[in-house]
Order: C-alpha cells, then structure tokens, then sequence
C-alpha cells in the first residue's frame, strides 16, 4: 500500500533527476560548436525544464515544498543586476 512518504520521496526522485538531466543538457549545449546539434540541445533543454517546473510545482501543491515570495528590495536588486549585464529580451513575467 502507497502512502503520502512514498509519493513524496518518488517525486523528490524526480525533482531531482530533472535537476540532473537539464544540467547535462545545458552542459552539452555550452560545449556545442555545431549550430544545428545546439539548437536541438537548447530545444530539448527547453522541454526538461517546462517538465522540472511541473514537477516542482506539484510538490509545492501538496505542500512538501515551501515557496516564499522575494521582497520588493530584492526583486529591484535582481533587476538592476540583469540590466547592468545587457538585460534581457522582451517582457519578464512575475508569478
């Protein structure tokens, strides 16, 4: 019989082998010289970290994980940080 310690830990599992797989990712593609095979590799990069965030958003759901918001002095530190690196392109949602 499965009980709540066993979801948790099967999704901390996951959680963390997501984790795993975007670094090997993002590793592979940092070291890409073929613009095509880069390409591909940011691709896939793209659809490991849109599966992480599920994950971790269902964990957050259930309650196993604690999420606190940023204050307003942090959030503007950050984004005078981004800025001061060349910012970004387009518009920065905030959840």
């Amino acid at each position: 019989m499965k009980n709540q310690n066993d979801d948790q830990k099967m999704m901390e599992d996951a959680r963390n082998v997501q984790n795993y797989i975007t670094t090997q990712y993002n590793d592979l593609s940092n070291q890409c010289g073929a613009t095509p095979v880069k390409m591909a590799l940011l691709n896939l990069l793209g659809d490991e970290h849109r599966i992480q965030h599920e994950v971790f958003s269902e964990i957050h759901r259930r309650g196993w994980k604690k999420v606190e918001n940023a204050n307003a002095d942090e959030i503007q530190k950050v984004c005078q940080w981004v800025e001061s690196q060349g910012g970004i392109e387009g518009p920065v949602r905030q959840n």
